[in-house]
């Protein structure tokens, strides 16, 4: 799928993430993790950044499984992300659960 600017007709993907993803219609705690994201690009943050972000001023530190809450945002962030042409894919880090996340461009399919 092709997503193309409505401004200047090229794929949304040739634009910076913060310039495609500004107007995007998003939660107040995805657009939290799409702060962290677009900072941080085109590398990876981790999970438990992405956790700090959205939990930093909670007084009980967040829920327990920091690792669940994120994977949960960003399930629901990539099909909102999806219209502008950009996702979120997880990156594992050798073994074990510490994996991190990035923006990166859908690639057109042929």
């Amino acid at each position: 799928m092709r997503i193309l600017c409505p401004t200047c007709h090229r794929p949304m993907s040739d634009h910076a993430p913060a310039e495609a993803l500004k107007d995007a219609r998003l939660d107040p705690q995805c657009r939290i993790i799409v702060a962290e994201l677009v900072a941080a690009y085109p590398k990876s943050v981790p999970t438990a950044r992405l956790f700090d972000a959205l939990y930093f001023d909670d007084p009980n530190g967040g829920p327990d499984n920091p690792r669940s809450v994120v994977a949960v945002k960003i399930s629901n962030l990539r099909r909102q992300l999806k219209p502008y042409g950009w996702t979120v894919p997880r990156i594992n880090i050798g073994e074990g659960l510490h994996g991190r996340y990035r923006l990166e461009p859908i690639e057109e399919e042929s």
